[in-house]
């Protein structure tokens, strides 16, 4: 997507990497841990409300039970879910620079532009 990007960003012991536009509230998919958790939190945009998140990325493919809200600062509903960084879709993002979310059978892929990429990896290091 032009003008989207990884941006990691770390606030003391939390570490949160977005898919989104730099500096705004436009942000597709939202992930956040504490330093060495392995534990991440998963935030998604969504268009309508929905009861799960689907991550896939280079054939590995998880479903996130997740929760729904209004987004507030925009259309439609976030949904969030838990998920550990070790799963397989997490691993295969982090060597691939991609992961791709899935909503009614419609796939957005959101890929690193290069210097992103080493953004993604530190996060997983941070994440633990």
């Amino acid at each position: 997507m032009p003008g989207y990007d990884w941006f990691l960003n770390r606030d003391g012991p939390e570490a949160i990497l977005a898919y989104g536009v730099a500096n705004s509230d436009e942000v597709k998919l939202h992930l956040r841990c504490k330093a060495g958790s392995g534990a991440l939190e998963l935030t998604a945009a969504s268009e309508k409300p929905g009861r799960e998140i689907h991550l896939e990325s280079g054939g590995d493919t998880e479903r996130y039970p997740a929760a729904s809200e209004p987004a507030g600062v925009h259309d439609g509903e976030l949904l969030t879910a838990l998920a550990k960084s070790k799963d397989p879709v997490f691993q295969r993002f982090r060597r691939l620079g991609w992961i791709a979310s899935w909503s009614d059978d419609e796939r957005h892929i959101y890929a690193a532009h290069p210097a992103a990429k080493a953004g993604i990896e530190q996060f997983f290091i941070v994440c633990g």
